[in-house]
């Protein structure tokens, strides 16, 4: 069947990726650099699996010290027509799709840095698939290792802000996750489904700002399936009138190493507050 190489330390920057009818950039490997870049109404013609961005490696590769920076992208996948795929809804001319998107069942991913990105929809104008950033689980296990989501600012995209799944040791940090759309929304969330690792996680000085989002939002959502976390110094303020979870963490099957420092404002609650260090987690009304 032929042999597998690397295609290694190639850039793509300083440019303008636009109607797409499937993908703006589609690939990654060793030393790739994707940024300053402006994406606009790529995947158009392949609502949910249609993205700005698609991180993959179909040849199965490990791959390592990839950087996407500085990049904005906007109207991800405006289907052109109203279904459903993958068990999701969606309405045409609205974003259907995760605008960076990435599998980890393509090979072991190392080392990636994601930072300073701005992905943003505009308001009322996004189906619940429209997410930002998500470090997909795929079909492998352990398939993201000491990954960097930091410094990105994500806005008004639909069901999930950030969303990282199969992660180990990994930070979230510093990203700024504004939500209006009425929908329910996870601004960031640490999932590893299918009893796939996810350990030695962190999420750390991340702002939270929820208005008019639907009650059963989360601005940092933990599944049972991850352990060894560290959450801290995260803000998170609700100021619609839909009661939110500030922090819903599923206690039955997560450790933590260390959860405090974080501020919570608004209208909302904390869910699973005992696995919270006394003193440490700070509400202000």
């Amino acid at each position: 069947g032929g042999s597998k190489v690397h295609n290694s330390n190639f850039n793509i920057r300083c440019s303008y990726i636009h109607d797409n009818f499937r993908q703006g950039v589609l690939g990654t490997d060793n030393g790739f650099v994707l940024e300053y870049n402006y994406f606009k109404n790529n995947g158009y013609a392949l609502p949910i699996l249609g993205h700005h961005i698609y991180l993959n490696n179909p040849d199965m590769l490990p791959t390592s010290n990839v950087i996407i920076r500085m990049n904005e992208l906007y109207q991800a996948a405006l289907s052109q027509t109203s279904g459903s795929s993958y068990g999701a809804n969606y309405e045409a001319g609205k974003c259907a799709s995760v605008a960076l998107a990435a599998h980890g069942n393509a090979g072991l991913y190392s080392n990636y840095l994601i930072r300073n990105n701005y992905v943003h929809e505009d308001l009322n104008n996004v189906n619940q698939s429209c997410w930002g950033i998500a470090l997909g689980h795929g079909e492998r296990d352990n398939a993201w290792r000491n990954v960097r989501v930091d410094g990105n600012r994500v806005e008004n995209m639909g069901g999930a802000g950030i969303y990282v799944a199969a992660c180990k040791d990994c930070t979230v940090s510093n990203n700024f996750v504004m939500n209006s759309q009425p929908m329910q929304t996870n601004a960031i969330v640490l999932t590893s489904p299918h009893g796939f690792e996810g350990s030695g996680n962190k999420v750390l000085y991340n702002t939270v700002i929820f208005n008019d989002v639907l009650s059963d939002s989360s601005g940092i959502a933990i599944d049972n399936q991850t352990s060894n976390n560290v959450i801290v110094g995260n803000a998170i303020s609700n100021t619609g009138s839909s009661r939110v979870a500030e922090m819903h963490i599923d206690e039955s099957n997560t450790t933590f190493l260390y959860v405090g420092s974080n501020i919570f404002s608004g209208n909302g609650l904390l869910r699973n507050s005992d696995l919270l260090n006394a003193g440490e987690t700070t509400w202000c009304p």
